[in-house]
């Protein structure tokens, strides 16, 4: 990523920012969010995240230069990518900064339920004022630890922590998005309104197709059993409301 540790005035907050420019809502406007960002006087550091191999090393310059508040310019992917540095990161270096999202990828589902309004420059402005205002809105939600584990030696592959998880017919479902709705040009929340429908209706097709396979998924939840089975859909989210109003659980608690 390319760096940039801003000499500013003196802030209360230390605030900087973590750009994802292949993000959906940063190519559509162009970096809009991204250049009001680079004219305010309270940013003390900035960083282009072109590829995710570099977020250790963006995150420990940001701890070192003492950031209060890291603004995520991205999407889901991007806020998840930076949690899963910080919560699954080194731990002889605790960096635990406020985090605040703006809506720049494709659905904006953590965007969405914390309750960011409007995208790019206008986001960022209304940011910018509750911060120099000392009147920003605080939401807190919990983290999942996703651990993925080779089913034949218990040995964890990869550790992800983040608000949302899905598999099965939930990647299914994103696959198709991508490829045959978001490639003609219908997006963001249209999109998913769109894809939910076309699956809906081929679900009454008698031949149904690779979207409805499943997949073998053994799940452990908290250090339990491992319960292999075959499953339609996985989902695993901590978010309050999903989009469209949709919220697949219920009768559970918070």
């Amino acid at each position: 990523g390319r760096d940039r540790f801003l000499a500013r005035r003196p802030v209360s907050t230390r605030v900087g920012i973590i750009s994802n420019p292949r993000s959906e809502g940063n190519r559509s406007s162009a970096g809009d969010a991204l250049r009001a960002a680079l004219e305010w006087p309270g940013l003390c550091a900035h960083a282009e995240l072109d590829d995710f191999r570099m977020l250790p090393e963006i995150i420990e310059r940001f701890r070192q230069a003492e950031i209060d508040l890291v603004i995520l310019d991205g999407g889901d992917g991007t806020v998840q990518g930076v949690l899963t540095e910080l919560l699954t990161g080194r731990d002889d270096r605790p960096f635990k900064p406020r985090l605040a999202v703006l809506a720049s990828g494709m659905t904006n589902l953590i965007a969405a339920d914390i309750g960011v309004k409007g995208r790019g420059r206008a986001a960022l402005e209304r940011l910018v004022e509750a911060v120099e205002s000392r009147r920003e809105t605080v939401s807190s939600r919990p983290t999942i630890r996703l651990d993925l584990v080779d089913c034949h030696d218990g040995t964890v592959r990869r550790s992800l922590s983040g608000m949302f998880f899905g598999a099965a017919a939930l990647r299914r479902g994103a696959d198709f998005a991508r490829e045959r709705v978001h490639a003609r040009g219908v997006k963001h929340l249209a999109g998913v309104a769109v894809t939910i429908a076309a699956i809906a209706w081929r679900s009454l097709r008698p031949d149904r197709d690779e979207l409805f396979a499943g997949d073998e998924i053994g799940l452990s939840v908290d250090d339990g059993p491992v319960d292999l089975r075959h499953r339609f859909l996985f989902m695993a989210t901590t978010l309050e409301r999903l989009v469209l109003c949709l919220w697949p659980f219920w009768d559970q608690g918070t």
